[in-house]
């Protein structure tokens, strides 16, 4: 197994102090984003709330320190992965996984490269301490090759090029064992899923196991107590509307990922994928999923927008999809809107040791990429029929967050509890960082 070199990039944290209380890590961590900024390097930039170096490198806005959080006293840590752009890693970065290992160390992976589809993308993993916040990245799977300048934006945006996609970690039903889940393909349309193991906590890994199925298509499995691995997976055909159909799977393996059952597709009436699994308080497995069809909340019925000439006329909104299953993630009913927006964009959920279920998601009807522009944690002691908000973790208008050319994004979360009770939720920044932020609910 080969371990590979450190990138050009280093963390800076707000760390969890050992045996400090929750209150006074979330104050540290107020008086931290409310300081001024040190001055920044070469180029004229300014370090932004955890150290991004924001300014004429990265191209990108800093937020005004603070602005958009709703609720500090739930935050005991924030930080950037990447906290200091180089010139190497002037590139994008996008759909992050975190993982507790059985040691009780938090790690994460992600994919990073020229820009998404790209041929040099990688799959980047890090570590993170309590005392030291987040390790120097290093890559664990490969990129098929080097860009060669075959696509750069905005000239040249990738398209159609054979790239690496969507890590998702996961520990196996093997003591000690760490699977990392990833896609390649040129589309999702063509994805085909990969594996590979780790018996050190994702130092190094073993060989590439191509998959009979995709695997998890963005959000982690759920191991069932009789040792079986449930892959929340999805599938996308057709590469634009309106032939593009999008349908929800759960694959089963019970030896540990090497062969694979499927369960599906999972009635719904529009497009919807990369679903989030937990287990409800009745024992039954649940689904909660991106969707990317409008819908009117009041009726439950699909409100599609009109089209007459060059006008569109909008009915309704997509929502987040809930699906109920049985104990064993084998058979489903349908999935139907509930009343959290979703922008077509990633989603992610936790049962929580508690019995309720949180899930971090795009909390807005804006359409396109501005509705990746604020996200947000809500909660659920219902298995999810009602919703209470705790608090939104980033919005870019009201920050002023930005980046030349495109929308503010913080999207495509993953979230986890620790054996500690603490939540960890990590996105994607601006498309170029990866954040990571600790809950004590």
């Amino acid at each position: 197994m080969k371990a590979h070199g450190p990138a050009r990039c280093r963390p800076a944290a707000t760390p969890i102090r050992p045996g400090a209380t929750a209150r006074a890590l979330a104050l540290a961590l107020a008086l931290a984003l409310a300081g001024p900024g040190a001055a920044g390097g070469a180029g004229g930039g300014r370090r932004g709330p955890a150290g991004l170096l924001f300014g004429s490198r990265s191209g990108v806005t800093a937020p005004r320190p603070g602005a958009g959080v709703v609720d500090h006293r739930l935050v005991v840590h924030s930080q950037l992965v990447m906290a200091k752009h180089s010139p190497a890693l002037q590139r994008e970065q996008h759909s992050s996984t975190i993982l507790e290992l059985e040691d009780g160390e938090i790690i994460a992976a992600w994919f990073g490269g020229t820009e998404e589809s790209s041929p040099d993308v990688a799959i980047w993993i890090a570590r993170f301490s309590a005392r030291d916040g987040w390790s120097e990245p290093r890559v664990a799977v490969e990129p098929l090759g080097p860009n060669d300048g075959l696509c750069q934006k905005p000239e040249k945006p990738c398209k159609y090029f054979k790239s690496t996609w969507n890590p998702v970690l996961s520990r196996s039903p093997t003591p000690g064992e760490t699977l990392l889940f990833f896609k390649r393909g040129d589309h999702p349309s063509t994805w085909t899923g990969y594996l590979v193991r780790s018996a050190d906590g994702g130092r190094t890994w073993g060989p590439e196991e191509r998959l009979s199925v995709i695997g998890p298509s963005k959000n982690k499995p759920l191991l069932t107590p009789a040792g079986a691995l449930l892959a929340p997976s999805s599938t996308e055909s057709g590469r634009s509307s309106p032939v593009r159909k999008w349908e929800n799977w759960v694959e089963e393996s019970t030896d540990g990922g090497r062969t694979w059952a499927r369960h599906g597709p999972i009635k719904f009436n529009g497009n919807s994928i990369q679903p989030a699994l937990f287990r409800g308080k009745d024992g039954r497995i649940r689904m909660l999923a991106r969707t990317a069809t409008d819908y009117d909340i009041r009726t439950g019925k699909r409100a599609d927008p009109l089209y007459k000439k060059k006008k569109i006329t909008y009915r309704g909104h997509s929502y987040v999809g809930l699906a109920v299953g049985d104990e064993d993630g084998r058979n489903w009913g349908p999935l139907k809107p509930i009343d959290l927006p979703c922008p077509n964009s990633g989603i992610d959920a936790v049962g929580l040791a508690n019995g309720d279920v949180l899930v971090v998601f795009n909390d807005s009807f804006e359409r396109k990429a501005e509705g990746r522009g604020v996200l947000a944690v809500a909660v659920s002691s219902d298995d999810g029929k009602s919703w209470r908000r705790l608090l939104t973790l980033d919005d870019a208008k009201a920050s002023g967050a930005r980046r030349p050319g495109w929308p503010a994004e913080f999207s495509y979360p993953a979230v986890i509890q620790a054996r500690d009770g603490l939540v960890h939720i990590i996105y994607t920044y601006m498309k170029q960082n990866m954040k990571h932020v600790v809950l004590k609910l």
